[in-house]
């Protein structure tokens, strides 16, 4: 699976370094040139060819908890590849050794990592025809849904799944995406958390339990089943093509 690695700085240089495959790192120049620049490792079905490239982007985040499992993962992103998209995933979590497991994920950061990839990758793309999607997986669920809470013209749709996510009312009611919410049926705290935040969502949204699937969706056929609500809850509302 192609793999490029992004020096997150800005927007600038943003076409030139997905275009070439061969760019060991893609550089940008920063948006807010006070932060230390982060590194993105971008993978992805995508095929560089930018005449066989899918104007509907699906960009799956994903924290430490999915670092170290690479299959459900790829699993993933092949099923939502069959449904036409162009599928990215990024590792938003610091990097490895950096930060104790104990520590609380640094929320902001995490959702500047986001933004900023988000960004790289519409700057790659025709603005007028390409819609971004968003998957936030673990960790990633609550910088994706405070991504798509702050800047609405971002993403045009947003899935979550294996989350803990807890953001505020006033930060749900802000998220204009058509916003899906995914938990196992053998996890009464995912469920009970993903009830209360759909509640507070005021977009077109849905939740969905897995009947026999746990918080890590590692029950045969569980991550598969995950892959297709998400495939169709992109394939519906990314061709609309409303930019928020």
């Amino acid at each position: 699976m192609p793999e490029l690695r992004v020096r997150l700085r800005g927007i600038k240089d943003a076409a030139a370094a997905v275009c070439d495959p061969h760019s060991p790192d893609a550089t940008l120049h920063s948006r807010d040139s006070v932060q230390e620049p982060s590194i993105a490792i971008l993978h992805t079905t995508d095929p560089f060819e930018p005449s066989h490239r899918s104007p509907w982007i699906v960009l799956v985040a994903h924290g430490e908890a999915w670092r170290d499992h690479p299959r459900r993962r790829s699993i993933v992103l092949d099923v939502l590849q069959g449904y036409g998209l162009a599928v990215y995933s990024v590792d938003v979590s610091p990097t490895a050794g950096t930060a104790s497991p104990a520590t609380r994920p640094d929320v902001e950061r995490l959702a500047r990592t986001f933004q900023d990839t988000v960004e790289f990758l519409r700057a790659s793309r025709d603005r007028d025809r390409t819609r971004i999607g968003a998957i936030g997986v673990d960790e990633a669920a609550m910088p994706v849904l405070l991504c798509a809470a702050r800047t609405a013209e971002l993403l045009s749709a947003v899935v979550c799944f294996d989350s803990r996510q807890s953001l505020t009312t006033d930060q749900l009611e802000s998220v204009r995406a058509p916003t899906l919410l995914i938990a196992g049926g053998d996890d009464p705290g995912g469920i009970a958390l993903n009830r209360l935040a759909i509640q507070h969502l005021t977009c077109s949204k849905r939740f969905e339990v897995i009947p026999g699937a746990n918080s890590s969706f590692d029950s045969p056929g569980a991550i598969e089943t995950v892959g297709h609500l998400a495939g169709t809850w992109f394939a519906t509302h990314l061709p609309r093509g409303r930019a928020y």
